[in-house]
């Protein structure tokens, strides 16, 4: 799966696919038709606007994010598939434009980045909540023309995860909760040198060191 629903239990189970031959009957899981083309999840609302539909001809979908701006997958910042009426025959599509699969990020003004893991340890082990603490911190405080950050995928320190990586410091902090996120975030809105006591390597200039065989 390549999401983890919030606060509910749930079991993988497989699906059966049919290959080959055709199977119009759709009886299990009928295909309805949504004319809804609005929709609303946790607060953030998505409008799709498209060009006239017509057999043979061009199409274009447009989604209005109503100014939230959406995070990249998978090197796409949007994916859309498109079923026929038998759920017989799909249609994959990415972004129009190869340049623009994912967002132009203006960092004019940026001090620092804040790579934050949200590998499946890291995640596991709190990294959602690290992560939105860190950015509502950084917004209740109106550090975020100032101070970037970025989702990443595993950063190869699982054991020691959540892990955050400060730039251009160089310094990777391990073992990351809500409490060291509300401080890390207040140590840089004091212009401070961080210290979190979880400090995991550091640069010094020329390469990464190893923070604790520094002690």
């Amino acid at each position: 799966m390549s999401f983890k629903p919030k606060n509910i239990t749930y079991q993988v189970s497989p699906i059966g696919l049919h290959g080959g031959k055709g199977h119009s009957e759709l009886k299990e899981n009928p295909l309805k038709v949504d004319t809804n083309l609005i929709k609303t999840i946790n607060e953030k609302t998505v409008e799709l606007n498209t060009t006239k539909l017509g057999i043979n001809k061009d199409v274009t979908l447009s989604f209005d994010t109503k100014g939230i701006t959406p995070e990249p997958y998978l090197g796409a910042l949007g994916h859309v598939v498109i079923l026929d009426d038998m759920g017989e025959k799909f249609v994959h599509v990415h972004p129009t434009s190869e340049e623009q699969r994912g967002i132009f990020m203006n960092l004019d003004g940026v001090s620092k980045h804040l790579l934050i893991c949200n590998g499946k340890i890291c995640t596991k082990n709190g990294a959602e909540e690290v992560t939105e603490t860190i950015r509502g911190e950084l917004k209740s405080l109106e550090l975020q023309k100032e101070i970037h950050t970025t989702k990443t995928l595993c950063n190869g320190q699982c054991k020691h995860g959540p892990i955050a990586v400060l730039y251009p410091q160089g310094t990777w902090y391990k073992e990351m909760n809500k409490a060291k996120s509300e401080e890390l975030i207040r140590q840089l809105k004091e212009e401070r040198n961080v210290n979190l006591g979880s400090e995991l390597y550091y640069h010094d200039g020329k390469t990464f060191k190893n923070h604790e065989s520094e002690l």
